[in-house]
Formats: C-alpha cells, sequence, structure tokens
C-alpha cells in the first residue's frame, strides 16, 4: 500500500487548479483569475468546461482537482451552483464534506472574515476508499491569506504504460462502390479459375481415408480460397484511412462555427486598436465573445438532443451507414489500451495472462471420459457402416443461403477475413466452400484456421481499472467459414434439434454432417 500526499501552497495572485491522473499522474494546470459575480460567471462556466472534456477524454483514470477555486461552498455563491452541478454531474466529490476532513478555513481577511475557497475534489471511488485524512496548516511564518490544505490517500499504485497507436489499413466495405463490387467479383473469379485442385482428394468417397496427403491438400485448399478473397479485396476495395480527432462537439458548425468566427473578426480589429477598455469596438468584442461563450455552452448542455435530431434527420432520410455512425458516436467510447495487466507488462504476457485465464474459464465444466468416448466410439461406427450417403454432399444453394444468413462486416480475428468477403463474392466461391465442405465431411478433416477462434478482452465498463484482468470479459470471434458450416447444418437438419415435445421425428440418429 503507498501513501500518496499532496499539498498544495496558494497565494492571491495565482489561482490555479492542478487536475493530477491518480492513474497514469498527468498533471495539468487550469488557470481561474476570477471572482464571484455575473461579470465573470461565462469565463467561470468556460474553465469549468475545460474540466469537464478532460475528465471525460481520460474515463480509464481516477482524477484528484486541487486548488483556490473562489468558492465556498457553505455560501450561496453563484460560482458555488456552477461548481456543485459540474461535481455532480462527473461523479466528482470535494473532500471538504468528507467524515475524514479537517479543514475550517483555508482563506482569511485581515484575521477578520473566513472562507473555505481552496479544496481537493476527487472522482468518487478515490472518495469512497482513500482518503485517510485532509487538514489545513495554519502557520506563522505563512505570508500569504491562503493557508495550505494537504490531502492523505492510501491507494495501490502500479505502473501503467499506454501503447502507442499503429494504424494498420483495412479494407472499408462501406466505401466500396458498385463498380468496386463488381471489380472484386471479376478478380475473385480469376483467382478461384487459377486454384491448383486436386481431383482425387475431392473426389474420394472414402469414409475411412486417413490419407496424409489428402489432409495437406484440403489444408491448402482452404487457405487457396481464403488467399484468393483477400488478393481479390486488397485489388477492389477501398482502404480506411485515418480519421483525425476534431475535438468538436455536436452542432458545432450549426451554432458556434459562425459566431466564433464573428469573435475572432472583433477580437483581432481590438487588438489592431491597441485593446480599448472602453468604447464601440470594446463593446462588440464583449457581446460577440459572450455569444460565442454561451453558444458552447448551450451546445454541450444538449449534446445529447442534437444528437438525437441529428439522428432522426438520417433516419427520415434512410442513409442507414450515416445513422449508426451517429448512433456509436453517443453510445461508444474507445478507451486507451493498456500495457499492464496483473503484472505482465508486454503484450506478449499480456496475452498469455487471457490464454491461462480464459483456459481455465472454458475447461471448468466437467464431464465423464468414458461416457464421452463411448458417445464418439458409437457415432463412428454408425458412420463407417452406412459408408458414403447424401449427408456428405453440401449443395451450392446450401452455401448461398448460409451466406445469406450472415451479418455484414464481421471478422474472424486472426486472417482478415470478413462475412463482407463471402456476402459479396459470386457463385464461382460458393462452389469451391461447397466442393471444399463435402470434402471435409468424408475424411473427418479441419483446417487449422477453422478451429481457430481469437478471444478479444473488453473491459466491463467505462470507469474500471483495466489494470486487473477480473474486470475484462471475452468476446470470440470464430472462422466464417465455421459459421457458414454452422448455417448449412442448422438449414439441413433444424428438424433434428428440437426438443421432442416439439418435434414427432426423433428416430434417426445424428447425420454424419454434426457427427464429425
Amino acid at each position: 500500500m503507498l501513501t500518496l500526499l499532496g499539498c498544495l501552497l496558494l497565494t492571491v495572485n495565482a489561482y490555479v487548479l492542478y487536475v493530477l491522473s491518480a492513474v497514469s499522474g498527468r498533471v495539468v494546470c487550469v488557470y481561474l483569475p476570477y471572482e464571484d459575480g455575473y461579470a465573470n460567471i461565462n469565463a467561470f462556466s468556460d474553465e469549468v468546461s475545460h474540466l469537464e472534456n478532460l475528465i471525460d477524454n481520460n474515463l480509464d483514470c481516477h482524477v484528484v482537482i486541487c486548488g483556490d477555486f473562489n468558492v465556498d461552498f457553505s455560501r450561496n455563491w453563484l460560482h458555488t451552483e456552477i461548481l456543485s452541478s459540474f461535481c455532480d454531474n462527473m461523479n466528482i466529490k470535494p473532500v471538504y464534506g468528507h467524515f475524514n476532513c479537517n479543514i475550517d478555513y483555508t482563506y482569511n481577511f485581515d484575521m477578520s472574515r473566513f472562507n473555505t475557497l481552496d479544496h481537493f475534489l476527487l472522482s468518487g471511488v478515490l472518495y469512497e476508499k482513500c482518503v485517510d485524512g485532509a487538514c489545513v496548516l495554519h502557520e506563522v511564518d505563512n505570508l500569504s491569506d491562503h493557508d495550505p490544505i494537504l490531502l492523505e490517500l492510501s491507494l495501490d499504485v502500479q505502473y501503467v504504460g499506454f501503447a502507442a497507436n499503429v494504424y494498420t489499413p483495412r479494407a472499408s466495405w462501406k466505401k466500396a462502390s458498385n463498380l468496386d463490387l463488381f471489380n472484386y467479383r471479376l478478380v475473385l473469379s480469376q483467382n478461384l479459375t487459377n486454384l491448383d485442385l486436386d481431383t482425387d482428394v475431392l473426389t474420394c468417397h472414402n469414409v475411412n481415408c486417413k490419407k496424409a496427403e489428402h489432409f495437406r491438400a484440403l489444408a491448402g485448399y482452404a487457405c487457396g480460397i481464403t488467399d484468393a478473397c483477400l488478393d481479390a479485396c486488397k485489388n477492389a476495395i477501398p482502404c480506411t484511412t485515418v480519421k483525425q480527432k476534431s475535438g468538436r462537439m455536436a452542432g458545432w458548425s450549426e451554432y458556434v462555427q459562425p459566431l466564433r468566427d464573428k469573435s475572432l473578426f472583433w477580437h483581432n480589429l481590438w487588438v489592431d486598436n491597441g485593446r480599448p477598455h472602453s468604447g464601440a469596438v470594446a463593446d462588440c468584442m464583449r457581446r460577440s465573445r459572450a455569444a460565442y461563450h454561451y453558444a458552447v455552452r448551450f451546445i454541450k448542455k444538449d449534446e445529447d438532443n442534437i444528437r438525437c435530431e441529428r439522428i432522426a434527420d438520417i433516419a427520415a432520410m434512410n442513409d442507414d451507414r450515416n445513422f449508426w455512425t451517429e448512433v456509436k458516436k453517443i453510445r461508444s467510447r474507445k478507451p486507451a489500451r493498456v500495457r499492464t495487466v496483473d503484472g505482465a507488462g508486454d503484450d506478449n504476457g499480456i496475452a498469455q495472462l487471457f490464454a491461462s485465464n480464459y483456459r481455465d474459464l472454458y475447461s471448468c465444466v466437467s464431464y465423464n471420459k468414458s461416457e464421452m468416448t463411448e458417445i464418439i466410439q458409437e457415432n463412428d461406427v454408425n458412420l463407417f457402416r452406412d459408408g458414403f450417403t447424401s449427408d456428405y454432399i453440401v449443395e451450392v444453394c446450401d452455401v448461398k443461403k448460409a451466406v445469406s444468413n450472415l451479418k455484414a462486416h464481421k471478422s474472424d480475428g486472426s486472417f482478415d477475413l470478413s462475412t463482407d468477403h463471402f456476402l459479396n463474392a459470386g457463385d464461382e466461391l460458393y462452389v469451391h466452400v461447397a466442393l471444399l465442405f463435402s470434402a471435409i465431411l468424408v475424411h473427418g478433416f479441419s483446417p487449422s484456421e477453422f478451429c481457430t477462434s481469437t478471444i478479444i478482452p473488453i473491459p466491463k465498463g467505462s470507469n474500471v481499472n483495466v489494470t486487473d484482468s477480473a474486470n475484462y470479459r471475452g468476446i470470440a470471434l470464430s472462422s466464417i467459414y465455421i459459421k457458414i458450416f454452422d448455417h448449412v447444418v442448422l438449414q439441413r437438419y433444424h428438424d433434428y434439434f428440437l426438443p421432442q415435445s416439439c418435434s414427432l421425428v426423433l428416430k434417426r440418429t445424428t447425420p454424419p454432417i454434426c457427427a464429425r
């Protein structure tokens, strides 16, 4: 347990707020040279908005804000209302109200008027679990009218690093035009024509076949189909580009930008005239600046409503792509990727950590090994006894219907293959997939990429400790081929998966297509 001590000594001429991220150690200064009153309410609100943006951009961090706020929470001042609203909205709490706090006042005027203007503001978790004490130091040698305040926190601290963002272009099927999709099908057809087919493997109907060369040929055939799709996509489909964050809020262009341009015009004119304190130019500068700042506060307050109106307009125009883009802006926040989890400090170590955790999780269900062995042996006997039947043949129409049931823009996570490669393909691809599935069923063999599933750990919330593996849930990305195969099985044999109370046709044993 590491004790973090924070001490702040302020003077009249240095109204500074220090914003400290208790996780990353970043320190940011925000200046508040404003006294309470209507004359400074806009400027005070602007600086509070900067704090809100800072916290919103660091949702994975605990925050400590300390400094001279010129606010006394026991007084009904204008700035008190603004700061209290900020604390409620951002789940920030002043240490002044904590039961371990022992602060009587932090400011005195000739030792005749006393106020508590200097504060520590903590994020909710720090306030509830980590405050060991807070006090003010009234020392005779202090020549300032502000007395220093001392905060003592007890918390576990470990180094957290952030990985550099390495951009890798990917196929953007959303940007693909009809001509791009036509070219993709054309190039894919040419690539599939050049595939090296082993007819001995594809025409083999021996369900007892154990030839190693047949297994290698099937694995190579599957890789050839995948490479044909990826190459056609690379040559025909446009790629994603790096999108720079503008940092602007919803409604900026409509409500704020015109007022900002006007404010800049009058500000520059005011500077050119020697920054006069009064007169027509000074008045226009102040009014345009106030209107600009008011518009910023307006869109910050009504940002959700502005986005909802925009979504309604897009839905009315049936623009599906932009509709979901706006929805994602509201619902999702992409946190920074950490490089330290449970003490592991590199990518390989973190991967091995999660692999071990999920291996234990997915193997924790016990089963009777002897019973499982008997079931497998019984299925093998039935398969070898019946020999080759129509159950081993996967038709092109089966594959085509299965592909139509796939969701767009879903990746397999391992081979850069996505459902779009199949949804936008022609019948030539479905023919090859049908041949591949049929040969796999006959030989009872699956290529390695069919058996690969990529598990992606995702934080369980926006305000959790991302250095603890217990705060992640795993999302599995399976092979696209297996998804297609699953749909083929469900389409052809869905009656056999119904409960006995829902189906009268249950006399037949498990079909060969499911058993192997």
